[in-house]
């Protein structure tokens, strides 16, 4: 079986079924995210990156191949990134901040920023 990140072959199904890199690379660092004192003012942040998200990807080039293993929605400076250092919703929703990437490349990239 791959890993679900990036198709490595893995020995044993885990829990995420990714391999040992992307649980270190991806997995975890999304998982710590909303914990610690700021984690609900995150979650919350997040949700209304994305309700703008949404609205403003109809104008995107590519958004019709969207699709779970297809193409995502990528935030080039990432949400959580934005929230660390005090971007707006409105600079992480921006159309100059989103882009169509490959599914795979964006599993990989996870909260980094371009």
């Amino acid at each position: 079986m791959g890993c679900s990140y990036c198709e490595k072959e893995i020995a044993s199904e885990s829990k995420y079924n990714v391999c040992d890199e992307c649980m270190t690379s991806i997995v975890l660092p999304l998982k710590r995210k909303g914990k610690g004192k700021n984690g609900n003012a995150f979650k919350e942040f997040k949700k209304k990156v994305w309700e703008l998200t949404e609205f403003n990807a109809k104008q995107l080039e590519g958004i019709e191949n969207r699709g779970w293993k297809k193409d995502h929605i990528d935030h080039k400076f990432s949400i959580y990134q934005g929230f660390k250092e005090g971007k707006t919703i409105e600079q992480l929703a921006s159309l100059e901040n989103l882009r169509m990437l490959n599914y795979k490349e964006n599993m990989v990239k996870g909260i980094k920023c371009v």
